[in-house]
């Protein structure tokens, strides 16, 4: 399935429309709603992001990773396999080998993967490609992966090699081409997403036209700003901003979604790459504390307070929650 834009844009700005927001069958209906899921994953996150690498090969001009000063490394086996077990136990629904880094630059990803396929976990990554050569995409198809989510945001050179600064756009098309001829039983499942910053409009009926029997899905994407860690240009249109003033609905990533960083530190949300929210450290604390303890429900009860003072960094983020 291929997203559409246009579909995205009208969805959107329908979700964030006042007359919508302010009718009163709405947001019983809406509130009842977030109450449910809330309620659902009361005891444990609907998924984990294990940043298994937080080195990355790239430099890509809409990431905050070349900004990022947090201490970079590869998380340790023992922490890896501590957390999977601790997944595995709770029935946690999707487990992402990935963060702020490439996961291809651990060595012992295709392990991972497949300890956590032992263990009964449907396993994502989050990849440029850029690594992907022939031995690995094997070892990792014999892991078990489920899913592989490509980021690739040009579909000529020129583009592509201007956007994803450091990767060669020919090495990462044949990457891509040799998955889809080595995936098994149609495993792992081959998503290309695309985030459109404005140099590369054109590229998505390209992508559509050339890839769209190569792969299962082109998911299109408007860019996040990370927290206000990256500048966007304004004619540069992404539904995930404009949230500042408004705050309704809460965010929803602190109620459904964890991130654990290679050290073991857990930021607030998956968007906090410099973990300032810093709400635990997993190794001294288990998933479960750390999702139930005190440090994280204070950034919980200011989200559903809706009364605007919302700690940092979430008062500087204009990402728009849609629980629906």
């Amino acid at each position: 399935m291929q997203t559409s834009t246009a579909t995205r844009r009208a969805a959107y700005r329908i979700l964030k429309a006042p007359w919508l927001n302010r009718n009163p069958i709405y947001r019983h209906a809406y509130r009842k709603r977030i109450k449910r899921i809330i309620q659902r994953y009361s005891n444990f996150p609907r998924t984990v992001s294990l940043e298994t690498s937080a080195f990355c090969n790239a430099r890509c001009v809409m990431c905050t990773y070349p900004a990022m000063k947090r201490a970079k490394g590869l998380m340790s086996w023992s922490l890896f396999a501590d957390a999977v077990d601790e997944c595995a136990r709770h029935g946690v629904e999707v487990v992402y080998l990935s963060g702020f880094g490439e996961p291809l630059t651990d060595k012992e990803l295709a392990a991972k993967v497949a300890y956590a396929h032992s263990k009964g976990l449907w396993t994502s990554i989050v990849t440029n490609a850029s690594l992907l050569e022939e031995r690995r995409t094997k070892e990792l198809i014999k892991a078990g992966l489920d899913e592989v989510n490509i980021s690739i945001d040009g579909f000529t050179p020129e583009v592509y090699n201007k956007i994803r600064i450091g990767l060669d756009f020919d090495v990462v098309a044949e990457n891509i081409r040799r998955l889809s001829r080595l995936k098994l039983g149609g495993k792992p499942a081959l998503n290309l997403e695309m985030v459109l910053i404005g140099s590369n409009w054109d590229q998505v009926a390209l992508a559509r036209r050339d890839w769209g029997a190569i792969v299962d899905s082109i998911v299109v994407r408007q860019p996040q700003d990370w927290i206000g860690g990256i500048e966007l240009e304004q004619e540069v249109y992404t539904p995930h901003r404009g949230r500042r003033r408004r705050f309704w609905p809460p965010c929803i990533y602190p109620f459904t979604q964890l991130s654990v960083y290679w050290d073991g530190t857990v930021p607030i949300c998956c968007l906090d790459y410099e973990a300032e929210g810093w709400v635990g450290r997993f190794g001294k604390e288990s998933l479960a504390q750390i999702w139930q303890d005190q440090a994280i429900n204070h950034y919980r009860k200011r989200h559903l307070a809706q009364d605007g003072r919302l700690t940092s960094p979430c008062n500087r983020c204009s990402y728009f929650s849609v629980w629906w």
